[in-house]
């Protein structure tokens, strides 16, 4: 427990320095502007009353997208995040959420991010990686070899360097590490069981290098395919597996076509699902705005974690209630086979300091 609040508390200072460094611009109407006005949305709102402060100035309102379910981990965020907002800054703030790609995909919420016509979105690093090319090493298997380890280097000075980064090279900045679960492989043909089960199946991955090359290198068939198109590829047979967290895969229903669930967990995505906000509009706020912000924020990252962990063994249950097998790995044999992958690709492409820096990351 007191890692734990370490952990926040390091976290909390982390977001706030990083938001602060984003610029003092004069506060400004923010993103009323959207390609897609007709889209539905969520809207959270405190239940306390509005005083009059709250009724002096302008409601600033935060438009939040995301590509998943509406009981999803990304929408557990963004409520949290409302709630936290409008209770801090009573009622200065609201957030409408428009879950489900209602905004966008990933790839079109960034770029209005850029532009600020979307205020607040949340990525993976594999599309976020098109972007902040220095993101995608979050995506390497194995890279963290625990959630523990995971959420200390991102909490810490790793999680700032490429908090920096993203700011750098896609203009947006970090408000959170929000926790996507651990990715596993689910498949039609059979369990996994070791790392030779995976030679020459058929298997989609995300449509990002270092999600294609990594299985390549681990000796499976790799067939890049957009989410929206995985249930029909498995269901039709173009492909044999895919790779998700027990949430995704469940409530997507893939275990209709899939009823092997194996437990590789290759990425650790407990820190890895990356809260942005749009830098134009954070440089818009007050200092005072900044400061109720950031505190919701933190707020927001550990209830979403909180939630994903509280949850995770109930989505295995109800996958097996659904009739899916679930197995655990012999890891020891995706770790080993994984290595040279390291050499010929991580540390060229991305170095080994941040590499070592994770490494030597305390795992508990």
């Amino acid at each position: 427990m007191k890692k734990k609040l370490v952990s926040l508390v390091s976290s909390l200072l982390c977001f706030a320095l990083l938001l602060s460094a984003c610029g003092k611009a004069p506060a400004k109407d923010a993103g009323n502007n959207t390609d897609n006005k007709e889209a539905q949305n969520t809207t959270v709102e405190s239940d306390g009353s509005k005083e009059d402060a709250g009724k002096t100035k302008e409601q600033i309102v935060i438009k939040a997208g995301h590509h998943t379910a509406e009981d999803g981990a990304w929408q557990v965020g963004f409520e949290a995040f409302a709630k936290a907002i409008a209770e801090l800054s009573n009622d200065r703030f609201k957030v409408e959420i428009y879950p489900a790609g209602q905004l966008g995909d990933q790839t079109e919420l960034i770029q209005q991010l850029q532009l600020g016509t979307v205020q607040c979105a949340v990525s993976s690093c594999a599309d976020l990686g098109n972007f902040a090319p220095s993101v995608g090493l979050l995506d390497v298997p194995y890279l963290f070899e625990t959630k523990e380890q995971a959420w200390n280097a991102m909490d810490g000075e790793v999680g700032q360097i490429i908090a920096t980064s993203i700011s750098e090279e896609a203009g947006v900045s970090v408000m959170g590490y929000w926790s996507g679960g651990t990715r596993s492989v689910f498949s039609s043909k059979g369990p996994i069981n070791t790392v030779e089960d995976l030679k020459g199946l058929k298997i989609r991955t995300q449509p990002n290098d270092i999600h294609v090359k990594s299985f390549e290198a681990l000796g499976a068939l790799v067939t890049p395919i957009a989410y929206t198109e995985l249930y029909s590829a498995l269901q039709q047979g173009v492909i044999d597996a895919a790779e998700n967290d027990p949430s995704n895969f469940y409530q997507m229903k893939f275990y209709e076509v899939c009823k092997y669930y194996s437990l590789t967990e290759h990425i650790q995505q407990v820190a890895t699902g990356i809260a942005l906000v749009s830098q134009k509009f954070y440089d818009s706020l007050t200092d005072e705005e900044k400061g109720w912000f950031n505190e919701a924020c933190a707020i927001a990252q550990k209830e979403q974690r909180s939630w994903v962990e509280d949850t995770a063994a109930g989505f295995i249950e109800k996958l097996e209630a659904e009739g899916v097998m679930v197995n655990q790995v012999e890891k020891e044999s995706f770790v080993e086979e994984i290595q040279p992958f390291y050499e010929k690709y991580v540390y060229t492409k991305y170095g080994t300091e941040l590499v070592e820096m994770i490494k030597n990351t305390p795992k508990e």
